[in-house]
């Protein structure tokens, strides 16, 4: 959808789960669309910092200061804007 797919064809589920389910695939996409994609967080964990983490409730990502090398990877991957940058923590000895 995203995507810009025209067409969405869910009619065996339906015939399967019954109308209820349209209800259930409406607030899984709205939920996906409305910023819980994950993708920064995907990105961040892949890349190797670990820095991001998902609020379990809303699934909106939040950022660890302490493990953000400010590389922005997340901010290149977010369509939405949903996080903003870290600063990099430089430790001295």
């Amino acid at each position: 959808m995203l995507l810009g797919a025209g067409s969405v064809q869910i009619t065996t589920a339906v015939m399967q789960y019954g109308y209820r389910i349209i209800d259930d695939l409406l607030e899984g996409l709205n939920e996906y669309i409305c910023i819980s994609c994950g993708r920064c967080y995907r990105s961040c964990m892949d890349g190797g910092h670990q820095a991001i983490e998902l609020d379990p409730e809303t699934r909106r990502p939040r950022l660890n200061g302490k493990r953000c090398v400010g590389c922005h990877l997340c901010m290149l991957v977010c369509k939405v804007g949903a996080i903003r940058p870290g600063e990099k923590v430089v430790r001295r000895t």
